[in-house]
């Protein structure tokens, strides 16, 4: 075995098919790189658009078919057809479009490669002379998780890459801290794997020469654990394949002997700079599950041989992964494509805008894992830390000037639920049905109320109002504060980051419903800013029930965060005019937009008097839960709205 080549120069030698069964199309190609690092010659992937391809070498695979895959697992027939159904005009798109034409660069044929140790203008470099040679393929480097190379992701974003939300991956900072010591239960899962990894250490072998000799039976457990348990559009790996890595020092390798001899579980594992990029790994799945084989993998890679920091433990497991002290985080393509057609663009461009990326100069999407997040406390000004998934409404606030009132908004966390399209599709059942029951109707017909709704209250803006951007707003609210990005305020990385802010409150507008283990893991006083009274209603959507109701006012309302809706305790309330307009849609963002400006007044007025303790609790008796309104429900609001424009129109004239 020859130590003098790496992993990468061994490719060079073998093609894809002799590496994957299911890479039919796919040629591995290398590019000189501009700054001689690493190694001489960055590998690519070049993939010749048609199907039949591992989900990681498919964008069509990747976005769409794996997706659908594992939504419709487990589900009846039915389901399954209708999420085809669904498919069917993306697949469409993507074929009309040649989305599946593309070059992987500094692709190592898995689920996660290091970065390149390049600068800005090599990477430019790299990126111009890649183009040049593929002009009909768009350019992607995949697998880039921003928590974990910071730097890299904003390089590439830079430079010009689109950035495209491709899934959650899980990242465990595997160096000791006072935080996760303190979690009892990471604790005392990590304490169960060691004795479990201590007790086989008698049956574990690191022998590259041994294992060698053994590359079909690491091929076999691979496959019952990825191909058979999971799906066979995962990466069907050949021996050759696994022989690689054995013979390339980039990876560390162990394996476990069973009862019988025979190798019953293997990790191999990529680590570079610190940090576990890949973990390759299988198990015999038919042994008995008090076992624990998975836990043995998974403490092979936090105790195992290597200088390690951080591990990517890729997506899958979640539970399992969270209680191990795994923080989820986001994982992107960033896609090079402006060489390309509008035609070629458009599927890129429709699923960046769908994702919703914000740009990588956001520096807390960006942070490193493990990094100091929160700047110290300053004299003087009470802190305060906001939540809050409405940007475009909080914005007004930001542009008071705080320091007169003794307020800092020091950390700014920011609820964006995903905007994957599986998991979208995979918490619509859940949604629907919980809104059916609150409308007393179905669940197809619930679905029929959402889509009318959204498409009648949207449908055109208040004349005469400019209507601030999202991204105007989140450049009001990000400018100089620390940035938290979840998917949810219940996120694991939300009470952590709180706990550190050093704030006295919480100010919590537009999130998801905290639940009580939240409330008791942020440990900080919350305050929620309701758009409405909850005596007349609680839930969503906020300005159109007061509407359907005919009144004249929506009251803003500042109450105790509990693990109830919009239960809690009144602390203080304004009311707020509804400004009529013939539309439904002209009266909702009218008076949303006059909302916006009176939340400024009413929260530098409140926040000092709830900091102070001087606003005394007020107990009400709590209205209905709303959620999205019935088509009966809409017309009559339609109808309220010309009749009290109308109205408004004819006492002026």
């Amino acid at each position: 075995m020859s130590a003098a080549k790496t992993f990468v120069d061994r490719l060079r030698d073998v093609d894809a098919g002799a590496l994957l069964e299911n890479g039919a199309g796919l040629d591995i190609r290398f590019h000189s790189n501009p700054a001689g690092l690493h190694c001489a010659d960055i590998p690519l992937v070049v993939s010749d658009g048609r199907g039949k391809k591992a989900a990681i070498f498919s964008p069509t695979g990747h976005y769409l078919d794996y997706p659908l895959l594992e939504m419709g697992r487990n589900t009846a027939r039915t389901h399954r057809l209708g999420l085809a159904a669904l498919g069917t005009p993306w697949r469409t798109m993507f074929r009309a479009t040649a989305f599946d034409r593309v070059v992987y660069v500094n692709n190592w044929l898995l689920n996660g490669s290091p970065s390149l140790d390049l600068g800005h203008d090599h990477l430019v470099g790299l990126i111009d002379g890649i183009r040049s040679n593929y002009p009909d393929h768009a350019l992607i480097f995949s697998g880039i998780v921003p928590a974990v190379t910071p730097q890299f992701a904003r390089t590439l974003t830079a430079i010009g890459g689109r950035a495209v939300q491709s899934r959650i991956v899980h990242v465990l900072d595997v160096r000791p801290t006072a935080a996760s010591l303190a979690r009892r239960g990471v604790r005392e899962k990590r304490n169960v794997d060691r004795r479990l990894y201590e007790k086989r250490s008698v049956d574990r072998t690191s022998d590259r020469k041994v294992l060698l000799t053994m590359v079909d039976r690491l091929r076999d457990l691979y496959a019952q654990l990825y191909l058979s348990k999971y799906s066979s559009m995962n990466p069907q790996y050949t021996g050759e394949f696994f022989r690689l890595m054995l013979e390339s020092d980039e990876f560390q390798a162990a394996g476990w002997y069973g009862d019988d001899g025979r190798l019953e579980a293997f990790n191999i594992r990529l680590i570079q700079g610190g940090i576990n990029h890949c973990s390759l790994c299988g198990y015999d799945t038919t042994a008995p599950r008090k076992k624990g084989l998975f836990r043995l993998i998974a403490a092979e890679d936090i105790l195992g041989p290597g200088e390690c920091e951080l591990i990517n433990w890729g997506g899958g497991n979640a539970s399992f992964k969270k209680f191990r002290g795994a923080e989820p985080v986001l994982e992107y393509d960033i896609v090079f494509d402006k060489h390309l057609s509008a035609r070629r663009r458009l599927p890129w461009r429709v699923l960046r805008e769908m994702r919703g990326f914000r740009h990588a100069t956001n520096q807390s999407s960006m942070r490193r894992i493990g990094a100091a997040s929160v700047d110290p406390p300053k004299g003087g000004a009470r802190r305060v830390a906001l939540i809050t998934s409405i940007p475009e409404l909080v914005a007004p606030f930001f542009s008071a000037d705080l320091k007169s009132y003794d307020l800092e908004i020091p950390v700014v966390v920011l609820i964006q639920p995903s905007t994957l399209l599986a998991d979208r599709l995979r918490d619509l059942p859940r949604t629907l049905r919980r809104q059916a029951k609150l409308n007393g109707t179905s669940r197809v017909l619930q679905l029929i109320n959402r889509v009318l709704y959204y498409r009648v209250v949207s449908d055109c803006a208040p004349d005469g109002i400019e209507v601030p951007t999202r991204s105007a707003a989140l450049d009001t609210l990000t400018r100089g504060r620390i940035v938290i990005d979840a998917s949810s305020a219940n996120d694991s990385s939300v009470a952590a980051a709180l706990k550190e802010a050093d704030c006295e409150l919480g100010l919590v507008i537009g999130a998801d419903m905290l639940t009580r283990a939240t409330l008791e893991a942020i440990e900080l006083p919350l305050v929620n800013l309701h758009l409405s009274d909850p005596a007349f209603a609680r839930g969503m959507p906020p300005i159109f029930w007061e509407i359907h109701a005919g009144r004249s006012e929506v009251t803003l309302t500042l109450h105790r965060l509990v693990a109830k809706l919009d239960a809690g305790p009144v602390l203080m309330q304004r009311p707020v005019a509804i400004q009529w307009r013939p539309t439904l849609a002209g009266t909702i963002n009218a008076t949303r937009h006059l909302v916006a400006k009176e939340i400024g007044s009413f929260l530098v007025e409140a926040l000092p008097e709830i900091l102070d303790g001087r606003l005394i609790e007020t107990r009400i008796d709590h209205g209905a839960v709303r959620t999205i309104p019935r088509i009966a429900d809409v017309m009559r609001a339609r109808k309220i709205c010309r009749l009290r424009a109308a109205a408004s129109q004819s006492s002026t004239d």
